[in-house]
């Protein structure tokens, strides 16, 4: 009896050696869901930052070419972009000659305008929608940009 309580001092027993296990375990996964999480979270601010380019790009266009030009044809297809239908990027792409990222070929957009008048001022309020295409980024959802193109004297 001696002897085993000599040797149990000087070593591990088998109780300590499974929390060891217990802990070592919880802390790696743990861990491993912390690097999926952030990567995860990558992901979506990515995703988040190309549909708001996507927008934006519309809206710099159509301020570009201005209140008057907008006003004459808001119900048709302006500089190639279609109004008032989703339209895959991919497809815009391609009747536009535009280069984006391989990235934007997952989304599709929606632009609209509607004519304001208010006290002898008009303007246009151009919306633009933009998504992921059916079964594109996981859990990407719909944005929405606007702007106001106001008639310039």
């Amino acid at each position: 009896m001696k002897n085993f309580k000599t040797w149990v001092s000087k070593g591990f027993m088998l109780a300590e050696i499974l929390l060891a296990i217990f802990i070592l375990g919880l802390t790696s996964v743990s861990a491993f869901y912390m690097i999926s999480a952030s990567g995860r979270e990558t992901a979506n601010a990515y995703h988040q930052l190309i549909s708001e380019q996507i927008g934006q790009e519309i809206i710099e266009v159509f301020r570009t070419i201005g209140f008057n030009r907008l006003s004459e044809c808001h119900d048709q297809q302006i500089a190639g972009y279609r109004l008032n239908e989703w339209q895959a990027l991919s497809d815009a792409s391609q009747s536009q000659l535009i280069t984006r990222p391989a990235i934007c070929a997952a989304f599709e957009r929606k632009i609209t305008m509607q004519l304001l008048e208010k006290d002898g001022i008009n303007a246009i309020l151009l919306n633009v929608a933009v998504r992921p295409q059916r079964g594109g980024q996981g859990s990407a959802v719909e944005s929405n940009y606007s702007t106001i193109l106001v008639e310039q004297p």
